[in-house]
């Protein structure tokens, strides 16, 4: 197998963990959401409100804060980390022609 074989296959597999890294992206906030209404439902159907904001405060925002955390990793450092590598590999096959 040739160099630039070697490449397009790692070109490839790094495209596709960008790919799988934006979907985690979406998938990890829409889950946030999800979580929040799930919450946002047990109050309105008689938890306590004191309850609820104790819950909120305590515990939804703070793993809000976590979720908002990895998804600024992933997307302000992870993403731009791979598509770095996947322009230097490119530069190589351009290179290796």
């Amino acid at each position: 197998m040739s160099n630039t074989q070697v490449f397009r296959i790692q070109e490839e597999q790094l495209n596709e963990l960008v790919h799988f890294l934006r979907n985690f992206s979406t998938e990890i906030n829409e889950r946030m959401q999800g979580y929040q209404m799930q919450v946002e439902n047990l109050y309105n159907n008689g938890l306590p409100q004191e309850t609820f904001h104790t819950f909120q405060n305590n515990h939804l925002d703070e793993t809000r804060s976590m979720v908002q955390q990895i998804v600024n990793k992933i997307d302000g450092e992870s993403i731009p980390f791979i598509q770095g590598n996947i322009e230097r590999l490119q530069e190589l096959m351009n290179y290796n022609r």
